[in-house]
């Protein structure tokens, strides 16, 4: 089973056991839908799906993605070279214009060699934030050199925000999943959406309000769950216009 594929199966699992359901799983490599279950002598079958923000231009996840080109161009240097290993740490300024190829590599380089040039001692750390040394687009490096670190690593810092309102995001999932349902297994009785955020960017913060909950969604799906990773004993059911 894959990250993604256990990920899904922790958040299904969070869900069955607020529904108090007995159920039995089926096993099948056709994986439209996410999960066939049989509860209730009706075989369900469960779709799962993250929601992100997308709004802004570039949305926090195509910024947080250029800044991850850069560190891991960065990580390939570091892989060459032949150095103590070390775990390295870099705050981004939270800028919406986005990079060339050219840009990741060139970041990568100046990178390297200011980390090269403030290398810490063995068993200590340091912290790099003087802008006149720093690329613009870095607010801060920080470089811990110890004796357990056995790989290089690198970490970039995430943006956002926890997002309350967001009818339109979830509306716009449902009608991007309704294209979908045509091709799942026939054989389900019905069909259930789990939307869920993971926290796991700056992107995938939500916590609904009482108005996101209470909306009505346009759906095919029989029933539609939210979940956030903020408080996942909590699930909610969506109200549903069924079309």
């Amino acid at each position: 089973m894959n990250d993604k594929k256990e990920k899904e199966k922790l958040y299904l699992n969070f869900l069955l056991k607020y529904l108090q359901y007995d159920y039995s799983e089926i096993k099948n490599p056709n994986d439209n839908p996410d999960f066939k279950l049989i509860i209730n002598n009706k075989k369900i079958g469960i779709e799962l799906t993250r929601i992100f923000d997308t709004t802004g231009k570039p949305t926090l996840m195509e910024i947080e993605s250029e800044h991850e080109k850069i560190a891991d161009k960065l990580l390939k240097l570091f892989n060459k070279a032949v150095l103590p290993k070390i775990d390295i740490n870099i705050s981004f300024v939270p800028s919406r214009p986005l990079l060339s190829k050219i840009d990741h590599q060139k970041y990568a380089w100046q990178l390297f060699d200011i980390i090269l040039t403030h290398f810490p001692t063995n068993n200590s750390f340091l912290i790099v934030n003087d802008p006149h040394i720093l690329p613009k687009i870095i607010v801060a490096i920080r470089v811990a050199r110890y004796d357990f670190i056995e790989i290089n690593s690198i970490a970039t810092t995430k943006f956002g925000f926890v997002i309350k309102d967001f009818q339109t995001s979830l509306q716009k999932i449902l009608d991007k999943k309704h294209k979908k349902i045509n091709g799942y297994d026939k054989t389900c009785n019905e069909f259930w959406l789990l939307v869920y955020s993971d926290g796991s960017s700056g992107a995938a913060m939500f916590q609904p309000t009482i108005d996101t909950i209470e909306y009505k969604y346009t759906s095919k799906f029989k029933r539609v769950f939210y979940i956030s990773n903020m408080n996942p004993n909590k699930i909610y059911e969506l109200n549903l216009v069924q079309i």
